[in-house]
Formats: structure tokens, C-alpha cells, sequence
């Protein structure tokens, strides 16, 4: 399982139930390398509950899944929101520093990395149309 597969994971979960429920499987299975049943029951839905235990039968049925841990999960939803408040937000560079415990220069570099690949992902303008010769 690649690194973002093992992501993907609390993703799916956070992405159907919430943060919280992301949050239960983590404290349940944080780090853990777990068997997902083809069918919701047994030992998993006790520990972890039908809702969680059924979004993860749907996706990962039949599969054996790693678990985040939770020191992974928490610093990848960090950086997740620090990143979205230092492109998404209004704020000085200053308070989104302050609020996430980085630097103003950290925000800065987050900040021009955006503005570069969003003006790399722009087409090229079209040249325009020569002028047709007359003779």
C-alpha cells in the first residue's frame, strides 16, 4: 500500500462520516494493519462500531489495510490546514503562523508555491491570426 493509499484510508472515512468518526478508527487501530471482512460483523464491528466498520467494508472489503497512526494522521491534517488557511484565508501571514506554529517565511514559501503552479497550469495564450497577405 503506497504512502497516499495509506492516507486514503482516513480519508475515505473522514470523508462519509466526519473527523470524529476518523478520529474513533485511529484510536481504536491507529498503526495497525487490519483485515476488512467482505461483510460487516465480528470483532470489528464491536471495536469499531457499524457505521465506520461499514464504510470500510464498502471500500476496502477483502483487503488488509494499514492504519495511520495517530502522530501520522495528526501531522497530515495539520499541514492540510495550514495549508488551506495560508491559500484559502484572508489572514496576514503573521496570524496564520501564529495559529499554526510555523514561521511568517514558512507561510510566504506555502504562499509563492501556489502562485507558481497555478501560473504554470495556465494554457498559453494563442497567438494571434497572421493577417492574410495580398498581392
Amino acid at each position: 500500500m503506497s504512502r497516499d493509499d495509506f492516507f486514503s484510508v482516513a480519508s475515505v472515512v473522514t470523508e462519509a462520516l466526519g473527523e470524529d468518526a476518523c478520529a474513533r478508527l485511529i484510536e481504536v487501530a491507529g498503526g495497525q494493519r487490519i483485515c476488512i471482512p467482505k461483510r460487516v460483523g465480528g470483532r470489528l464491528h464491536n471495536a469499531l462500531g457499524p457505521d465506520i466498520l461499514t464504510v470500510l467494508v464498502e471500500r476496502f472489503g477483502g483487503m488488509e489495510i494499514d492504519i495511520p497512526s495517530r502522530a501520522g494522521w495528526r501531522r497530515k491534517r495539520n499541514a492540510a490546514r495550514l495549508r488551506h488557511d495560508a491559500l484559502n484565508s484572508d489572514m496576514s501571514a503573521n496570524a496564520i503562523a501564529a495559529r499554526h506554529g510555523v514561521t511568517a517565511a514558512y507561510v510566504h514559501k506555502l504562499r509563492g508555491k501556489a502562485r507558481k503552479a497555478k501560473a504554470s497550469s495556465k494554457p498559453a495564450p494563442k497567438p494571434a491570426p497572421k493577417p492574410a497577405r495580398t498581392t
